[in-house]
Formats: C-alpha cells, sequence, structure tokens
C-alpha cells in the first residue's frame, strides 16, 4: 500500500514539476475564434460569452475582446468614412475628450480610453476596421492594473484580426 501511495505521490509531483517548467504551454496555445466574417487569434485560455450585448464576445480571466458590426444601412454618407472619421465619431459620441485616433502599423485605426464598471477601473484598446458592408469596433480590455502587461499581447492579437469580406484600406 505504502508502495503505491508513493507511486501516486511521486508521479504528481512529477506531472506538476513537468508542468511548471513547460510554461504552461498546454494551456497557451494559439487559438482561431472565428463569427460571422471576422476571424481572430487569441489563446485557448478565451472562452466565448453569450448575449453580452455585443455582436460577438470572447474573454479569459483577465481580458474580455468586445466586437460591435456597423453596417452603412444607417446611412449612406458613412460608407463613404475613412477609419479615422469612424475612430473620431466614435470618440466624440462616448465622450472619450482624452482619447486620439492612432494608426497601426498593420492598417486599422484604434483608440484607447478609460472606464469604470462596478467600481473596478478598465482601460480599452478600440480597434475600427471597415469592410465593404460595415465598420468593425473590436475593443480590448482589462482591468488598469493588467492593462501594461497586456499590451504587447493585446497588440499581437488585434494584428492577427481578419476578415473574409476584404478590408477596406483606409478608403
Amino acid at each position: 500500500m505504502k508502495k503505491k501511495t508513493f507511486k501516486s505521490f511521486f508521479a504528481v509531483v512529477l506531472a506538476v514539476l513537468v508542468f511548471a517548467f513547460s510554461g504552461c504551454s498546454l494551456l497557451n496555445k494559439p487559438k482561431t475564434f472565428k463569427k460571422d466574417e471576422v476571424s481572430i487569434t487569441l489563446t485557448n485560455l478565451f472562452f466565448e460569452l453569450e448575449d453580452m450585448g455585443f455582436d460577438y464576445c470572447i474573454a479569459t480571466y483577465n481580458m474580455v475582446v468586445l466586437f460591435s458590426k456597423y453596417g452603412y444601412s444607417f446611412t449612406s454618407e458613412e460608407k463613404d468614412w475613412t477609419i479615422q472619421q469612424y475612430a473620431q465619431e466614435f470618440i466624440d459620441s462616448n465622450d472619450l475628450n482624452d482619447s486620439v485616433v492612432k494608426m497601426s502599423d498593420d492598417g486599422y485605426a484604434y483608440v484607447e480610453y478609460s472606464g469604470s464598471y462596478d467600481g473596478e477601473n478598465y482601460l480599452y484598446y478600440a480597434t475600427i476596421h471597415k469592410t465593404s458592408t460595415a465598420f468593425w469596433l473590436i475593443q480590448f480590455g482589462c482591468i488598469s492594473d493588467e492593462y501594461e502587461k497586456a499590451y504587447e499581447k493585446i497588440e499581437k492579437y488585434a494584428s492577427s484580426i481578419t476578415f473574409t469580406d476584404t478590408p477596406m484600406a483606409n478608403v
């Protein structure tokens, strides 16, 4: 009986050590999420959330990714907007007066802003994309204290966003 217990204990310790020294790589593999015409590559630590008031929502324990699609049917004028104009409209309509529109090296516009929910402060990296049928607002949010640590990952995730409907570059 003692021999069996020791073997079991040794197997558990060995498994924990292998897991710890592998950098938890089993839990952090790239995973592509798809919804309609948009896809994004995150990690398998993320999971989909339903009915959050967005077109699509993916989260992990310390980050949320919120997708909103705004089709051109609401006014014909907006179809002619650039992604910078749409990003500025996002800033103006949400009273984000301290935010500015920036352009990524990958061709999308983005806006950084802060907000609070349930007594917790959050920072957001909101990307704006344009396809032939819609503007897409894809927001990455995390608790303010975690934002600086997550920033490089957010940029990497944002750069992985693709559309089956060819994005329209800055038109």
